[in-house]
């Protein structure tokens, strides 16, 4: 058998254009004169409206309100961006109060334990100077018995000097009174060997 013949080569396909955007129902309702009011507005000189079709007017006018929208939704869409940009700034602007206050409460409770760092400090060194004045005092007291201890014994040394010469001034006085009474006696000794 005969092979089978090769397919035709496939056309070549032309470049596609953008489709006509859709006809809204309404505008089908619209009469050619009120289409030409409608493309008044735009800037098409009056003999070039009159020389269009109602299909071509009605194209038209449907560009032209797609157009629109467009611009429509470019501005809605701009003023969501404004409006994001707007809450971002907010945002950002409390977060950088939020961080302002956070360095502030920092600060606050940095200085706050450095007084009162400083405070215990003073403190402990009143309490220092407390013992140390008290020990000073306890040193001057102990100082000071013993400078009372030593006079004290001093005065006893004084005393007993004082007895021991008022004995020894006893016995002398004794000693020269029976020196006195043994010459006494010699004498009357004497005087009665005389006799």
């Amino acid at each position: 058998p005969a092979p089978p013949a090769p397919a035709p080569p496939a056309p070549p396909v032309a470049p596609s254009e953008p489709p006509a955007p859709a006809v809204p129902r309404d505008l089908r309702k619209l009469s050619m004169r009120e289409l030409g009011t409608i493309l008044k507005e735009t800037a098409l000189d009056e003999d070039v409206i009159n020389g269009l079709s109602r299909w071509e007017r009605v194209q038209l006018v449907t560009s032209m309100r797609a157009e629109e929208e467009a611009e429509v939704a470019k501005g809605v869409a701009r003023r969501a961006e404004e409006e994001a940009a707007a809450v971002a700034a907010v945002m950002a602007a409390e977060e950088a109060e939020a961080a302002a206050a956070a360095a502030a409460a920092e600060a606050e409770a940095q200085a706050k334990a450095e007084a009162e760092m400083r405070a215990a400090a003073a403190e402990a060194d009143a309490q220092a100077q407390a013992v140390a004045a008290v020990a000073a005092a306890a040193a001057a007291a102990a100082a000071a018995a013993e400078e009372e201890e030593k006079e004290q014994e001093q005065e006893k040394a004084r005393a007993q000097a004082n007895a021991l010469a008022n004995e020894q001034a006893v016995s002398e006085a004794e000693a020269a009174a029976l020196a006195q009474a043994l010459a006494e006696s010699k004498a009357e000794a004497e005087a009665a060997a005389a006799a």
